[in-house]
């Protein structure tokens, strides 16, 4: 399957004046403390934009851990969420920190059936809100966020596939984590 939205993001990480700090944000390092409270020997974070939080597991945590991203160039794997060149339950964790609003709503359950393939437990953060960086030329009225659900709906969603230990009690607040069903 080839991920249409692969184009959006290419153009972005490609135009350093526009976007010069989109993918730098580094989304997870507020939950760093609590996603190694699990002991993770090992963390794949997907869509990871220039990786800063597979860097800092390494550098500062000592954790095997390895950034993925369809676009960025500063991941250590360019691969698509879709098809993870990962081997199955190789990683302890997997990360997606604002990562699945970007989805196209018909990629979500493919996304979430390859990060539980690859996978033991998880930690997200959603945005449930319409992104407000504005898209590449050439993709006028093109949200970035093009699967800004409510929190009901990514529950309804993953409560099938796993057990969810924290989630969302309403839309300020992102942090999912748990584990995924055999």
């Amino acid at each position: 399957m080839s991920n249409p939205e692969q184009k959006v993001y290419e153009l972005i990480y490609g135009d350093t004046d526009s976007y010069k700090g989109y993918g730098y944000s580094n989304h997870g390092s507020i939950h760093t403390d609590l996603v190694m409270s699990f002991k993770p020997k090992s963390v794949l974070d997907v869509g990871c934009g220039h990786n800063e939080f597979a860097i800092n597991l390494r550098e500062n945590r000592g954790v095997m851990s390895l950034g993925i991203d369809f676009a960025c160039k500063s991941a250590d794997k360019i691969a698509d969420i879709l098809d993870l060149p990962i081997n199955d339950k190789e990683f302890d964790f997997i990360t997606a920190w604002d990562v699945l609003e970007h989805l196209l709503e018909e990629q979500v359950d493919l996304a979430f059936a390859e990060m539980k393939r690859v996978s033991k437990k998880y930690a997200f953060t959603i945005s449930c809100e319409l992104a407000s960086t504005p898209p590449p030329p050439g993709y006028k009225n093109h949200n970035l966020h093009q699967c800004a659900k409510p929190n009901d709906w990514w529950y309804d969603k993953l409560s099938p596939i796993s057990t969810i230990l924290r989630y969302p009690q309403d839309n300020r607040e992102n942090l999912w984590i748990g584990h995924w069903n055999e």
